[in-house]
C-alpha cells in the first residue's frame, strides 16, 4: 500500500477535531459542540500555534500542488485573513504520471504566499502558505478565537492525533491519501 502524507503545517496543540476540544478531553473527537466546517470537507481540524503555515508531505511520494485561494471560512468575506482559505491539490507521481489523490484545506492565512491556480513542482517536504493570525474574529458569530490553522479533507483518511495532544510541524502526521502504486491514474 502506498500513502501520500500531509504532517502537522505548525507546532502547537490540537483544540478541535469532529467537535471542539474542551481540554482536558477524554474524547478523542472532541467534547464541545460540533465543529465549523470551511468548505464543508471530512474531518476538520484545528492546530493552536502561530508563525509562517506550511504544506508539510512526504516528498518526493508527493511532487505536485496546485494551490487555491478562496474565501471560505468566517462569513466568506472577500480580502478578509480570517475568511482566506488556501486549498492544496495533491499530486503523486507514479507510472510515468501525475496523479490526483486528494486535497487539504487551510483556513485562516494571514499574507499568503502562493496564488490562485498554481502549480508547483515541489523539490522538497515543505512550501510555505502564509502566516497565522491572532486575535479574534466575529462577523454574524464568533468564527475565529485564538491563533490556530484550521485544516479539512478531501479523500484520504484522519490520522492526526486526538483532542489537546502537542503536534510538531513537519512531523505529526495529521492526513494521510492511499494510492494504487504503479498502476496508472
Amino acid at each position: 500500500m502506498a500513502y501520500a502524507y500531509v504532517y502537522a503545517p505548525i507546532s502547537g496543540t490540537v483544540t478541535g477535531r469532529d467537535s471542539y476540544c474542551s481540554c482536558p478531553c477524554g474524547n478523542c473527537n472532541g467534547c464541545g459542540s460540533a465543529h465549523g466546517r470551511c468548505k464543508n470537507w471530512a474531518s476538520p481540524i484545528d492546530i493552536a500555534g502561530t508563525g509562517s503555515i506550511y504544506l508539510y508531505v512526504n516528498y518526493p511520494t508527493v511532487r505536485r500542488v496546485q494551490t487555491w485561494v478562496e474565501y471560505k471560512c468566517c462569513c466568506q468575506e472577500t480580502n478578509n485573513s480570517y475568511a482566506r482559505s488556501i486549498t492544496v491539490d495533491l499530486y503523486v507521481y507514479d507510472n510515468g504520471k501525475y496523479c490526483y489523490v486528494g486535497s487539504v484545506m487551510y483556513g485562516h492565512i494571514a499574507n499568503p504566499t502562493v496564488n490562485n491556480g498554481l502549480w508547483i513542482n515541489l523539490t522538497s517536504s515543505s512550501l510555505k502558505l502564509g502566516d497565522v493570525i491572532g486575535g479574534t474574529y466575529t462577523c454574524t458569530f464568533t468564527c475565529y478565537s485564538g491563533a490556530h490553522v484550521h485544516l479539512e479533507r478531501n479523500l484520504g483518511e484522519t490520522v492526526a492525533p486526538c483532542c489537546c495532544a502537542s503536534v510538531t510541524a513537519g512531523t505529526t502526521a495529521i492526513y494521510r491519501f492511499y494510492y494504487n502504486a504503479g498502476s496508472a491514474c
